[in-house]
């Protein structure tokens, strides 16, 4: 076993990134589309490889726009651009599907033409956590953040109103609710289902490429939340980041962590040293087409919030109650990553 202090959480994984990270230099907002996939039913694509933006859903019904996933304040504004190109409705309402920056820090931004931003109860203890000064405490991530993200000194991090899971919106072919699967990519997931157009936005706990941040996550659950997502029928399925597509992206996304778990699994029952077998793993995750989208091969931009080791580990651990020593497989080029040797330093300290 191989033991290390706890550092795998999101809020720590985000503070070594922010403090080692050239800054991004601030730009307007940029050209995004708005992608219509069924009758007032859309989204705006978001670009977590190279601005940590998430989509951005949106849902036009009832003479009135409601937005699922607040994005950063530049992906807010690319959202908006996208969005009144094609109509001047009214947006009322903005719904955060979880606590995590790429899903909030545009809140001010949709408050400040008209929208209310909303959440899941269970998502203010987190947010709390990571934003603490929304609640009376000190300085919190988006202090931190602000030297990597420069858009963030023209803005201010927003608490949304929080409902209960169950809450919904509009009556009969307007409604829309908001519901808690229960806990997974964070403890406080929510997706947005529009029962009348069969169309589900899931945050993150649905993506759509390499795109699996696990600081906060519970695997096993995750698992079984997805059933609970499947067992809803829908027809058009909005991810956190990645393509839309239909339910065949629930299937693969648990697909994924089950051939995952069960890689891990026949290692522990080998004997093997786990840590040791974790990349020959990651490489049959590759080879296989029905796990490859899935995988992070190093390439991205923000590559240490979606290293594979990462996720195996959480399986490990979920599985054994024993932990392993955090070891990127696939370092991304120093290029795109800003200074690697410092991060690695800080990494060391931490």
């Amino acid at each position: 076993m191989h033991e290390h202090p706890n550092r795998s959480d999101f809020i720590g994984a985000l503070t070594m990134w922010a403090l080692s990270a050239a800054p991004r230099t601030a730009v307007g907002a940029a050209s995004a589309d708005l992608v219509i996939l069924a009758p007032g039913i859309a989204y705006v694509p978001g670009d977590v490889e190279r601005s940590l933006t998430c989509n951005t859903g949106v849902i036009m019904n009832g003479g009135r726009i409601t937005i699922v996933d607040a994005a950063i304040p530049e992906g807010a504004a690319a959202a908006y651009g996208a969005i009144r190109a094609r109509n001047d409705l009214p947006i009322v309402r903005v719904i955060d599907t979880h606590y995590h920056l790429d899903h909030t820090y545009g809140n001010a931004y949709w408050s400040d033409r008209g929208a209310r931003p909303i959440a899941y109860a269970g998502l203010r203890a987190e947010l709390a956590k990571s934003e603490p000064e929304l609640f009376g405490g000190g300085p919190g991530l988006w202090q931190k953040m602000s030297g990597a993200l420069p858009e963030l000194r023209a803005s201010r991090p927003l608490s949304p109103s929080y409902v209960p899971s169950g809450t919904t919106f509009g009556s009969d072919r307007d409604a829309i609710a908001v519901i808690h699967p229960g806990i997974g990519h964070t403890h406080s997931d929510a997706v947005v289902w529009v029962p009348a157009k069969r169309a589900l936005f899931t945050g993150d706990l649905v993506v759509n490429g390499p795109y699996n941040a696990v600081a906060d996550s519970t695997i096993g659950p995750w698992i079984r939340a997805l059933d609970d997502l499947r067992a809803l029928r829908p027809e058009i399925v909005v991810p956190g980041h990645g393509p839309a597509g239909g339910p065949e992206l629930i299937d693969a996304q648990q697909h994924y962590f089950k051939r995952v778990t069960e890689e891990i699994d026949r290692a522990v029952a080998s004997g093997r040293d786990v840590d040791a077998a974790i990349p020959a793993i990651h490489r049959r995750m590759l080879a296989d087409p029905g796990t490859a989208t899935f995988v992070n091969d190093g390439h991205l931009k923000y590559s240490g919030f979606f290293q594979f080791h990462d996720l195996a580990a959480k399986i490990y651990h979920e599985r054994t109650n024993e932990t392993l020593a955090r070891r990127p497989e696939a370092p991304p080029p120093a290029k795109c990553c800003g200074d690697l040797a410092r991060n690695r330093a800080l990494e060391k300290t931490t």
